[in-house]
Parts: structure tokens; C-alpha cells; sequence
């Protein structure tokens, strides 16, 4: 499978926020009308320092803001600009988390763990209208898959 130019440029800025990240923790966030302030691309980093992040990048793949998450990230999701500036950043599976952001002012809103009885396993999509997210996770006693749906507010959740 051939990896697009867009993940490559979104690959290579979460690593030179791993260089960064006192920096990279303070910008601003995919804010204002410029190109290059625009958040283009959306994924979950490793750190150097062995941390995770969700981060932000610009069209050429510099990232704008960077995120710390509980635990390693998997999968992401974004309400389209039309509709909302809401992300979410899933926890790699069997994980316990997703983490809700907004992907315009580079923001955590907030952090919403598995039922008791559930986990994650790192994917979720978010209908056309913007207000629902629907996530993949497993039964643990079962391991059976199932759809989680979640109602998406400004909030996060």
C-alpha cells in the first residue's frame, strides 16, 4: 500500500514536534484564515521522550498545535469544517480512552473513557451532520465488536 504525500508531510511533522515540544505544546492551534495557519492534517505522534500527542498540521505538514494524550493513540476523526471544528483522537486497541479537541483553536474539550464493560479499538467516524460519533469497541468478556454512538455537543461530547 503506498503511503500518500499528505501522511508522509503529517509523519514527518509529528516527528519534528517530538523534537520540539515545549514549542510545538505552545502555538496557538489551526487559528485564523491564512493557508499556513489552516489545520490540514490530523494524527496521533510518539514523542521522544516517550509521551503521546495528538497533533495538528498545516497544508505543507508543519505541525500547529500538538496535544498530550494518556496513552497511545490510534485512530482519529474530524467533524468536517462546515459543520464543526471537533476532533477525536482514539486510544489504540484494547484502549480506555478518546480524547475530544478542537482541531481550530488546538484545544483538548475532553476525555471520555470506555464503559466498564468495553474498550476501544482505535477507530470512530463522525456523520455528515457533525453531531454524532460512532466508534468501534469490543464486549471484554466476549471480545465481541460492536458500534459505540456517542452524541457530539461543543462540548465535546
Amino acid at each position: 500500500m503506498a503511503i500518500s504525500q499528505k501522511r508522509r508531510r503529517l509523519l514527518k511533522a509529528a516527528l519534528m514536534g517530538a523534537a520540539l515540544p515545549t514549542v510545538v505544546n505552545t502555538l496557538s492551534g489551526c487559528r485564523g484564515n491564512t493557508a499556513a495557519a489552516r489545520c490540514e492534517l490530523l494524527g496521533c505522534a510518539l514523542s521522544r521522550d516517550g509521551s503521546f500527542a495528538v497533533v495538528g498540521a498545516d497544508p505543507s505538514g508543519q505541525p500547529v498545535f500538538r496535544l498530550p494524550l494518556p496513552d497511545r493513540g490510534h485512530g482519529v476523526a474530524a467533524q468536517r469544517r462546515e459543520v464543526g471544528t471537533l476532533g477525536v483522537a482514539f486510544a489504540r486497541r484494547p484502549g480506555d480512552f478518546m480524547q475530544v479537541f478542537d482541531y481550530q483553536r488546538g484545544v483538548t474539550l475532553s476525555r471520555v473513557r470506555a464503559a466498564s464493560d468495553r474498550y476501544f479499538y482505535g477507530h470512530g467516524a463522525i456523520s455528515d451532520d457533525g453531531k454524532w460519533l460512532y466508534t468501534t469497541e469490543g464486549k471484554r468478556q466476549t471480545s465481541e465488536g460492536v458500534i459505540g454512538v456517542y452524541q457530539l455537543t461543543a462540548q465535546g461530547r
